[in-house]
């Protein structure tokens, strides 16, 4: 507070963004991205929240332009649409993600 008044840290605002915002931590991160077996995410293309359909399509494109090799996907719906019915999202893309990229004991 500056004379009764809210004022921004700025030291304390550039050590959140550079220690919770993803995208920011990509570049240091990036070797380590690339040695994964496997990375993949999705969105709801009607999230109630914009910025979350935002961050993710940026997200992917930060990870284009570093080389990192990943799954990407906006589904029409929202995050809750038939993601745990037989035929949903969790049966149909995750479970088959992870018999794929998972690996169990020394392997």
């Amino acid at each position: 507070m500056e004379n009764g008044q809210p004022t921004v840290n700025v030291e304390n605002t550039k050590k959140w963004q550079s220690r919770f915002l993803l995208d920011q931590m990509l570049a240091a991160n990036s070797e380590n991205l690339r040695r994964m077996r496997g990375i993949a995410f999705d969105w709801a293309r009607y999230d109630p929240n914009p910025d979350h359909v935002y961050s993710n399509q940026a997200f992917t494109r930060k990870l284009d332009e570093l080389g990192i090799e990943h799954e990407a996907e906006e589904y029409r719906g929202d995050p809750w649409s038939e993601n745990w019915t037989k035929n949903g999202r969790f049966y149909a893309r995750l479970l088959p993600f992870f018999d794929q990229h998972l690996v169990f004991g020394d392997n």
